[in-house]
């Protein structure tokens, strides 16, 4: 008996003309081989074992949800940030101003695929809009270091082909995880297995293109608007060596301070202030004034003190404890699931939250972010019990979200 021939790709899948030609996305493969095998009338040829699970991947390709989407992304951009080059902290996609440290030290900020850069126009770009939320707020009040922080967004149409790849990827590897439950005898499953191999470098390859846009804040002196800058980054491997290189080219990061710059520099904040700057006060002063260079850490600023304001005295009375303190801040992020934590709890208490807090003058807080998914649905049951819960134990936030059906 014939197979019922597949019909033909869903519309979503056509690229417009001019886009993505060439570019070898995974999903726009799968139809192009359904295309080849339904133009073959004899269903005993070579490619007839493949019908079947060409179809099977174009149907879970287009059934992948947004959710599925942002979380293989998020992954994939986390695994690529686990060196943070110059970086004190890299944030992946955090949903909240809360999420991102008010610290004196230079950390990035990358954007979620749902903000992306589009236009110049920061009242209509969705990248410009969120980085200047971020920009200005932490949590419900103002943020103060606001000369720490840049961002990377995504390039709008580079998402668009992103997401299509990550779909392929997605439909394939589970057709290559369910082989025995699908009953694929062996070229099937070569093939989808072989396939999910080429979608995951697509993927990879593709995450480092799509997050080209360094957006940095700047400002010419204090009465100056802020201005964005945009820097279009090359496309490769290693996100923060990118970020930090083009950055340090363009003297929008410094990792060392010249004397001579901090001299000229402290003379004009003094003269914009109208007194002299007490030397205590200078790193908040250099982390907070995006009209003043963008230093990696206080660390670079009190490597320079010495020399650069060598003489003025009306800077200098707390050179001494300057010189001799250490670090003043510690950030430290913990990922894993529910049952790692509950096993690595009593460690994280008594090796780290302890030692921290025993510290003379140490102020130690601590942000647990809970993230859960449903593959069925929560029960209205949990979210009351669980809501219930949480509200009894001080939770600032907790809620049940519903999925928005995929576009």
């Amino acid at each position: 008996m014939r197979k019922k021939p597949l019909g033909p790709p869903p519309d979503w899948i056509n690229p417009e003309p001019g886009d993505g030609e060439g570019s070898g996305d995974p999903l726009r493969s799968i139809f192009s081989e359904a295309r080849t095998v339904r133009s073959a009338d004899d269903p005993q040829s070579d490619d007839g074992p493949l019908k079947v699970v060409l179809h099977l991947a174009a149907e879970r390709a287009e059934a992948v949800r947004d959710a599925m989407l942002l979380a293989e992304t998020r992954k994939r951009l986390l695994l690529s940030s686990r060196d943070t080059g110059c970086f004190s902290a890299i944030h992946v996609a955090p949903a909240f101003t809360a999420d991102v440290p008010d610290t004196l030290a230079t950390s990035l900020v990358i954007l979620s695929p749902h903000h992306p850069h589009e236009t110049p126009d920061a009242a209509s770009d969705p990248a410009l809009h969120i980085s200047d939320s971020f920009l200005n707020f932490r949590g419900s009040g103002p943020r103060r270091y606001r000369n720490t922080l840049v961002f990377l967004a995504p390039d709008s149409r580079k998402v668009k082909s992103l997401y299509e790849s990550i779909r392929a990827l997605l439909a394939w590897r589970s057709i290559a995880h369910e082989g025995a439950a699908l009953s694929l005898d062996a070229i099937q499953l070569a093939h989808a297995r072989a396939q999910a191999d080429d979608a995951d470098a697509v993927v990879n390859r593709q995450i480092g293109e799509a997050w080209k846009w360094l957006l940095v804040p700047t400002q010419a002196d204090p009465a100056a608007p802020i201005q964005w800058r945009e820097l279009a980054l090359e496309a490769g491997d290693g996100i923060a060596s990118r970020c930090s290189a083009r950055l340090c080219a363009e003297d929008l990061l410094l990792l060392e301070l010249p004397p001579t710059v901090l001299r000229d520099e402290y003379d004009r904040l003094t003269g914009w202030l109208g007194s002299p700057v007490p030397i205590a006060q200078l790193p908040g002063c250099f982390a907070t004034y995006l009209y003043l260079p963008r230093l990696q850490s206080s660390r670079t600023l009190n490597d320079a003190i010495p020399h650069g304001l060598a003489g003025r005295t009306e800077a200098l009375p707390n050179l001494a404890d300057i010189d001799a303190r250490g670090p003043v801040q510690f950030h430290a992020v913990w990922d894993g699931t529910a049952a790692a934590f509950i096993r690595d709890f009593g460690r994280i208490r008594s090796e780290v939250l302890q030692h921290l807090g025993a510290a003379p003058g140490a102020a130690v807080r601590v942000r647990l972010h809970v993230n859960a998914r449903f593959r069925e649905g929560a029960s209205p049951g949990l979210v009351k019990s669980v809501g219930e819960r949480c509200r009894s134990l001080g939770f600032v936030m907790a809620e049940f979200e519903k999925e928005n059906p995929a576009t």
